[in-house]
């Protein structure tokens, strides 16, 4: 009896200890700092990272336009718990976070095709091997696609949060418009004749882009940064501007895209991406989701309900890998709508 009442024993204890070093890991990795790496390319980028365990997956989160490593961390506190052992990279891209501070004063352009070539030089040096889950967040999820396109046998899933896929149409339209202005009415016509349209498009492009995100949470947090923050904002966004994903769409690997969409998004109306999941080859789709209540900046809007549902995904859950349209109820974390296709999207969209 009394051997037993040890074994018992025993086994609670290295069961408590057990359990203790799995949150134990979690959370150390949330709150330690990153470091930076010179990478291949000649960029310098601060990055986070823990190692996959044996048997499990490397999770890439690829920033926000104006976000920077820690805003995924309540993402992150959520999903940990739920698979412990994943491995997990963070980064912050060339014109974000650390990686924009460490070169300050200096000015450079930012085409999206270094910010995958710094990603495939990234994984290179930390010697991942084996093909990865890469989340994007709106820039980022235009920075996944441009990189998933690029090196499919890098990629698994392709989780795309609000991405950037193409030119927004009402600011399009509007830069359109004056451009058009600029050219037929003086002085404009006068003052702008010996410069491009293109030029031209990405004067008023920068008009846009520096004059919203002034006003975001993260840049108001360090104000000093504020006008060097905005300028690389301005270059990332312009390096990326003439993504057309539409047309690179098919070179994905086989079920990978997982489209993820948000019901209130305030930034980019839901119907922009419909073109690039009706384009989208049947092989190619994963799902696509539908979130309710939910603004842009899905990961932080519902963090525990996006960490439940990535980790269903990248488990194999075979209602994420039908193809199919799904609308989710963040508020029970279940799936209150299943639709074979959505050609329209009536009574998604309203």
């Amino acid at each position: 009896m009394k051997s037993n009442s040890l074994l018992i024993g025993l086994f609670l204890t290295i069961s408590f200890l057990n359990f203790s070093f799995a949150k134990k890991e979690s959370f150390t990795f949330i709150s330690e700092p990153g470091e930076f790496v010179k990478l291949d390319t000649d960029n310098e980028v601060y990055y986070r990272y823990k190692p996959a365990k044996s048997g499990h997956k490397t999770i890439v989160f690829l920033n926000g336009l104006t976000h920077s490593t820690k805003d995924w961390e309540a993402f992150l506190k959520y999903y940990l718990q739920l698979d412990p052992h994943s491995g997990v990279l963070l980064y912050d891209m060339t014109g974000m976070g650390e990686s924009m501070k460490n070169r300050f004063p200096e000015l450079y352009t930012v085409p999206v095709e270094n910010q995958v070539n710094d990603l495939s030089a990234l994984l290179k040096y930390l010697e991942v091997n084996e093909a990865v889950e890469l989340v994007g967040l709106s820039y980022g999820g235009g920075v996944g696609i441009q990189f998933a396109a690029a090196h499919p046998e890098q990629v698994d899933n392709l989780v795309l949060m609000a991405p950037y896929v193409a030119p927004i149409r009402e600011q399009h339209y509007w830069i359109e418009t004056m451009i058009h202005m600029a050219r037929r009415f003086p002085p404009w016509s006068f003052i702008f004749s010996k410069v491009s349209n293109d030029e031209l498009y990405e004067y008023f492009f920068r008009l846009i882009v520096t004059t919203f995100p002034s006003a975001e949470t993260s840049l108001l947090e360090e104000p000093q940064w504020l006008p060097y923050k905005l300028e690389l904002i301005f270059q990332m966004a312009n390096g990326i501007r003439k993504l057309l994903a539409e047309d690179i769409i098919h070179k994905l690997p086989k079920g990978s895209l997982h489209l993820w969409l948000a019901k209130e998004d305030e930034y980019v109306e839901n119907a922009e991406h419909l073109p690039l999941w009706e384009k989208s080859p049947n092989n190619v789709k994963g799902s696509r989701i539908f979130f309710e209540y939910t603004k842009h900046k899905i990961p932080q809007e519902i963090p525990e309900t996006s960490a439940y549902f990535l980790n269903k995904l990248i488990k194999g859950d075979p209602e994420l890998h039908s193809g199919k349209t799904l609308i989710v109820d963040p508020t029970k974390k279940v799936i209150t709508t299943t639709r074979e296709s959505e050609k329209t999207c009536d009574g998604i969209l309203e």
